[in-house]
């Protein structure tokens, strides 16, 4: 992976003149669904990556090449921020066969962030974030970072509720595209354990895509096997993969109806006795 990137990063122009001024094909922000909160309610807090056309970011997925996006928060005291919520990639071929899950046009992470119970009143507490993220279009790659911040205000007296803030329409918009809980038995979606792999099989699906999670148990071939067209998806863990194995990542179902998209987050573990695909 180490001789792969330094490989793509080595795309640019090595002439040893004065320094090439490129502009940046990333645009980063961050900012709160609400303006201001009482100490010991919540906010979401969304980064955003907006790309130049032709270029792509990565997702915290199994990639063959690419690094994924990455935050590191700074918070005020007291503070606590939840994980990273992923919108649904999209599978990207390089040359040579490589596979990664890719974002294009736009990212946005969303994360939930608790301001505590004892919190200053009448104060500004100040959320940093420092983002990095590795770009890259057929041709080049490149690697990025930001330093971002955004206020939120802690009001002398109690509010109503949380004061929304500008952005609180396009928050709720990046939350709704989120993808939904996987759950055991109301989407019509079955996952079955094997003893060298798992299946999704889903009754009138016109096809699937899988995009694991690294956290996952690797899989022997994504390339061949993580999309499939009709009602079955069958995915090869690699040879010896430890035990029991883990199933993580975001699960695209396509309906009947072309253009009918919906998407899941999936979280299972291996069963004591896996049953036969």
């Amino acid at each position: 992976m180490t001789a792969l990137l330094a490989f793509l990063l080595g795309f640019t122009d090595p002439t040893p003149s004065a320094s090439p001024v490129f502009e940046d094909p990333v645009r980063a922000s961050m900012f709160l669904e609400h303006a201001a909160v009482c100490p010991g309610e919540a906010t979401t807090v969304a980064v955003v990556l907006s790309l130049e056309p032709g270029w792509h970011v990565y997702y915290d997925g199994q990639n063959d090449s690419g690094m994924p996006v990455t935050v590191e928060f700074e918070l005020p005291a007291g503070c606590k921020v939840g994980p990273l919520q992923w919108p649904a990639p999209s599978r990207h071929r390089a040359p040579g066969d490589l596979l990664d899950h890719v974002y294009e046009t736009e990212l946005v992470l969303l994360a939930d962030l608790q301001v505590p119970k004892d919190a200053a009143l009448s104060k500004s507490l100040v959320v940093r974030a420092k983002v990095s993220w590795f770009v890259c279009t057929s041709e080049e790659c490149r690697q990025g970072d930001a330093a971002l911040a955004a206020d939120l205000e802690v009001p002398a007296s109690a509010l109503p509720e949380p004061r929304r803030s500008s952005q609180a329409e396009r928050v709720a918009r990046a939350r709704a595209a989120l993808p939904k809980p996987l759950s055991e038995s109301d989407d019509g979606i079955s996952v079955v354990w094997a003893e060298d792999g798992v299946a999704f099989v889903g009754t009138g699906v016109r096809g699937f895509a899988f995009f694991p999670h690294a956290s996952a148990t690797p899989f022997a071939s994504l390339l061949a096997e993580g999309e499939s067209e009709g009602e079955r998806l069958g995915l090869s863990f690699r040879p010896k993969a430890p035990r029991p194995r883990r199933l993580a990542g975001i699960l695209e179902v396509r309906g009947p109806v072309e253009g009918s998209v919906r998407r899941f987050r999936v979280e299972r573990t291996e069963p004591a006795v896996p049953s036969h695909r």
